[in-house]
């Protein structure tokens, strides 16, 4: 097994960095390859992706879940892959990301090198994601406190 690990400082509070990405529906905002994740039952998830033209399909399952703290997955069906999520607070308005994806070579996955980019991209875009939203939330707060 190979494994690509990145992170990502987000200029949020930890516990709204963590809710943004248990929004398992909302992933194909920031990872661009995505065409649709769903839940499919209590700790799965249906993924399908687009790469290079060609549609994979799996399901995943959560295999840990430590709120505000860490999310691990793998794959029961297609590529086999295991990732984890963590969060770590850097303050009270900061919080590292740092993503972990270890996947079987020769599977469905490209090149290391371009899935590393990718998930960069995919983190990066999280957090242009993140932080504008939870600067509105934190407006529209103190707004109706006026």
């Amino acid at each position: 097994m190979e494994s690509i690990k990145r992170s990502v400082e987000v200029r949020a509070p930890v516990e709204d960095v963590y809710q943004y990405w248990t929004r398992v529906e909302e992933y194909p905002r920031f990872m661009k390859s995505l065409c649709e994740v769903r839940k499919v039952g209590e700790n799965q998830f249906y993924v399908r992706v687009e790469r290079d033209g060609l549609l994979y399909e799996s399901v995943e399952e959560i295999s840990q879940l430590d709120p505000n703290r860490r999310i691990a997955w793998r794959n029961v069906s297609g590529a086999g892959h295991w990732g984890v999520v963590s969060f770590e607070s850097l303050g009270p308005d900061r919080t590292r990301v740092t993503l972990k994806l270890a996947f079987i070579p020769d599977s469905e996955w490209h090149e290391p090198y371009v899935l590393a980019e990718r998930i960069e991209r995919s983190l990066e875009a999280f957090r242009n994601l993140v932080e504008p939203s939870v600067m509105e939330d934190l407006v529209t707060r103190n707004w109706r406190g006026f």
